[in-house]
């Protein structure tokens, strides 16, 4: 019974297929020949395609404005965020403007010239269309972007990616660029100022403090003053012993005195004794004279130790000057080496801009296509006779379900629910 109902299913199946084949075949040819007339009278649109690659250069480096120049590269996150910053500056409107502007509105959109006469700023409808048209895309992992731009125009196409390209490696330089140099030229020269007082007054100071070599004049002072106060002990103890000498000889002195006196009749004429206090009275005047040379030499060594400290103390204050101006030198010094490191960077940084040296480079520059992206005529005539296909069978069908006859035995018992007992072609009963 499914066979049969199966073979009744076919032969109902070709009974429309051949009772609406000249309609099948005129809506087939007709989509077929509707889809091909307008693929082949659409203007053809041809793809130019650029790829750059963005090098971390010294624009990307952050480089401290004071203190150490070292610079400090960007981290993979930064990166990215400088590769979508590119992306950004090519799809700049003021970009776009420049290459239709050398380019032409004409070259590039006859038609929008036409519109002009309406009133319609022709430039502002080409800005709008030329990013419709452009795409800019970047590859992941990497510093590479990607640039199309269609157009009906080949040679245009591949023209206006070079230029666009041009004009953002000239805007990459012009957004990143300083322009400081003038300020670390001011810098320089006021450090080098600074950095000459600091050199005149330290030799200045020098020369009045009579300063060459600090640790060598404190290193004689000291041995000086180890040797003075040593004759400064050895005079102190010349003068203590001196004076115990003294002592001694002027008891003796009196002891003589007093027995001389008073037997002064008795022993007068005795020549030792006369002769012993001669010798005493000579050794007395001796040994106060030794005192008084010991008493002057331990005070003029004593002055000269107070004024040889006094001489340590100023040395030590003179060496803290000197350190406070050597230590302002240095700075000085640090800091003009710094900035005029600073200014020749900015200087070099300024030749390279001049020059157009960027740290954009062109992988691949933009070629004149040889085919169009589209139409895509094949792609096109095929999808053509698979829609004329389903059309005409589509039109077939809707044709038979909407018709109000009966075109088959089997459609009068399906629809009536009634057997058939006879059937008569059409032509018999002509």
């Amino acid at each position: 019974m499914e066979k049969e109902q199966e073979r009744f299913s076919l032969r109902d199946l070709f009974s429309i297929l051949f009772k609406y084949k000249t309609r099948i075949l005129i809506v087939f040819f007709g989509v077929i020949l509707a889809v091909t007339s307008v693929t082949f009278l659409m203007a053809p649109v041809y793809e130019a395609k650029s790829t750059l690659l963005v090098k971390i250069g010294r624009e990307h480096m952050y480089r401290p404005e004071i203190g150490s120049t070292a610079e400090i590269p960007m981290s993979p996150s930064n990166q990215e965020q400088i590769i979508n910053s590119e992306v950004e500056i090519l799809r700049n409107r003021e970009l776009i403007g420049k290459v239709i502007q050398i380019i032409g509105v004409e070259n590039l959109y006859p038609a929008f010239i036409k519109r002009n006469k309406e009133g319609i700023n022709p430039i502002d409808m080409a800005i709008l269309a030329f990013e419709e048209d452009l795409a800019v895309e970047t590859v992941k992992r990497s510093n590479v972007i990607e640039v199309w731009y269609r157009n009906q125009d080949r040679q245009m196409a591949a023209r206006a990616v070079n230029l666009l390209v041009e004009l953002f490696k000239e805007k990459h330089i012009q957004v990143y660029q300083n322009h400081k140099s003038s300020f670390f030229e001011g810098q320089v020269e006021d450090y080098r100022k600074k950095l000459k007082g600091s050199e005149d007054a330290l030799q200045q100071f020098k020369q009045v403090n009579r300063v060459y070599s600090l640790d060598d004049q404190r290193r004689l002072l000291l041995e000086q003053r180890v040797k003075m106060d040593g004759s400064y002990k050895e005079a102190l103890n010349n003068v203590t012993e001196l004076r115990q000498r003294l002592s001694t000889l002027n008891e003796k002195t009196r002891s003589t005195s007093n027995y001389i006196s008073s037997e002064r009749d008795r022993i007068i004429t005795d020549a030792n004794l006369k002769l012993l206090f001669q010798e005493l009275e000579k050794e007395r005047i001796r040994t106060e004279a030794d005192l008084r040379a010991q008493r002057e030499r331990s005070e003029s060594i004593k002055r000269q130790l107070v004024q040889m400290d006094g001489e340590i103390r100023r040395l030590d204050l003179t060496e803290k000057r000197l350190l406070d101006l050597r230590r302002e030198l240095a700075v000085n010094e640090k800091n003009y080496q710094n900035y005029a490191g600073k200014t020749e960077d900015e200087r070099i940084s300024d030749m390279m801009n001049e020059q157009k040296l960027a740290n954009i480079s062109t992988i691949q520059a933009a070629s004149v296509p040889a085919k169009p992206i589209r139409p895509r005529k094949g792609l096109n005539v095929t999808l053509s006779i698979v829609l004329g296909a389903i059309a005409g069978l589509g039109s077939a069908f809707f044709s038979e379900h909407s018709s109000q006859g009966l075109s088959s035995p089997e459609a009068v018992e399906r629809r009536l629910k009634l057997p058939v007992l006879a059937a008569v072609p059409k032509e018999l009963t002509a």
